[in-house]
């Protein structure tokens, strides 16, 4: 959910959430002029401060650069500031947020060296090994919160809420160390992933994790369509892949019951928040203004909780896979409407995996066109382009298909059958009517208008 060398994405009704505790130390130590937060700083209670840190990109949660947990917020280009050590001077921003974000409003930024890095170093392992035992604390303590409020109260839900910012303040501090040992030639941190294992077919194909590919001596291809929990090394070489890789060093697959229950449960306690946020967007308006940097933080919130929706109804579906119940690709289409904000992007799942393709599905003369070959791949037919006759032949056990570009006509095991309208090549991807995957590659395809769904199962025996 980020560019972090931890993912951790399974959680308990075991794990905890500080707020209380948490919170109530933060004011003192700030009002007291000490360190605020887990990362470098400096601050007095004019609400001054200097942060030292790295750089980076909070990619699934709505698109912003942050460091040590700081969100940047300013009038600078802080994406040539990616992945580097920066100093950075600004005001607290202390606009409120439901998740307690933590911002500063920069009013300078500047990078210092690879030997500035080193003199940090000390406080970093300081400041996470403090993490690190708070979070630890917290989780023994939890049952006694789900005891004492009710396992679905509001302070129960703060506590888990804290713990969450505590995980990427935990998240952030072990990169910034990476880097600092990166840049000194130290062998590197291990990365520790967790999530399911799915087959991209760009460039020839390879297995991937949370956005990472794997590489390694392990046969992938036994774990696809699993959930796993990875460790190894961030591999920095060369591919042409061009994509973040991890190096394996192990690799488990977990409980998978127990991940769809609790992918259930966060899924559940995002909902309630967005619920609560649009209930209470009016009042915000009415209190702050609708252009008020207090405003703006409530819509930024809504766009991560719904992220994370998406994100995580995605993972659901996928471990459902052909079993996926068609109410959650149903809730899944409402968040996809709400993101997409009517612009139609079409978005298919092949038994609960969604496809990744060069070019996207699209609505024709009332056809809905995609891409054959992602589609037949993801069922595990075998495709062939014939550049010389604009023949596409699929071969999937004792079936082939043949079509010719721009030819209504097609041959499935020698039988012709008619399309609604003729294959055709746009930006180099063959796109075929969405009813012919139905008919000629025996699978279940559902149509749903809201969020542009298209959901591809075959039977369940297959």
């Amino acid at each position: 959910m980020a560019k972090t060398l931890k993912t951790l994405k399974t959680f308990t009704l075991g794990l905890v959430f500080i707020f209380v505790l948490v919170l109530t130390a933060g004011f003192m130590s700030f009002a007291e002029g000490t360190e605020v937060t887990k990362t470098i700083i400096e601050g007095e209670e004019s609400n001054q401060l200097k942060v030292t840190g790295i750089v980076t990109h909070n990619n699934l949660e709505t698109g912003f650069y942050e460091v040590g947990g700081y969100r940047l917020v300013g009038d600078s280009d802080f994406s040539k500031y990616e992945n580097k050590m920066v100093v950075v001077l600004g005001e607290l921003d202390t606009s409120p947020s439901i998740y307690m974000t933590k911002a500063i409003k920069v009013e300078s930024i500047e990078v210092v060296t690879p030997e500035g890095n080193t003199n940090n170093r000390e406080q970093l392992e300081k400041q996470l090994a403090n993490t690190e035992e708070q979070i630890e604390s917290i989780l023994e303590n939890m049952p006694k919160y789900i005891e004492q409020y009710g396992e679905d109260s509001s302070e129960v839900r703060h506590y888990k809420e804290e713990l969450d910012i505590l995980y990427k303040d935990q998240e952030n501090l072990r990169f910034e160390l990476y880097k600092i040992k990166e840049a000194s030639g130290e062998y590197p941190t291990l990365m520790e992933l967790e999530g399911m294992v799915t087959h991209n077919t760009l460039e020839g194909g390879f297995y991937e994790v949370e956005g990472y590919r794997l590489a390694g001596d392990f046969d992938f291809s036994q774990y696809a369509g699993k959930v796993v929990r990875v460790t190894g090394e961030l591999d920095n070489s060369p591919s042409i892949y061009m994509t973040r890789a991890i190096k394996v060093e192990s690799i488990k697959a977990v409980n998978i019951e127990d991940e769809k229950n609790n992918l259930a449960l966060q899924i559940k306690m995002s909902i309630v928040a967005i619920e609560d946020i649009n209930k209470n967007m009016n009042s915000y308006i009415k209190q702050y203004g609708k252009d008020s940097s207090e405003v703006r933080h409530y819509v930024e919130e809504l766009e991560i909780l719904q992220n994370d929706v998406i994100h995580m109804l995605e993972q659901l579906v996928a471990l459902d896979g052909k079993n996926a119940d068609l109410g959650k690709y149903k809730e899944l289409g409402r968040f996809l409407e709400k993101k997409n904000k009517g612009k139609g992007t079409i978005s298919i799942y092949v038994n609960g995996e969604k496809l990744k393709f060069s070019v996207s599905p699209i609505i024709k003369n009332g056809n809905t066109l995609v891409p054959f070959r992602a589609v037949a791949e993801s069922l595990g037919a075998e495709v062939s382009w014939d550049a010389k006759n604009s023949k596409v032949t699929m071969k999937k056990g004792s079936k082939e298909i043949i079509f010719l570009i721009k030819d209504k006509e097609s041959f499935v095991n020698g039988k012709s059958v008619k399309l609604s309208v003729p294959a055709e090549i746009i930006s180099g991807s063959t796109m075929i009517p969405l009813r012919f995957v139905s008919e000629s590659l025996d699978t279940k395809v559902t149509w749903l208008s809201e969020g542009s769904v298209i959901v591809i199962n075959e039977p369940v025996d297959k």
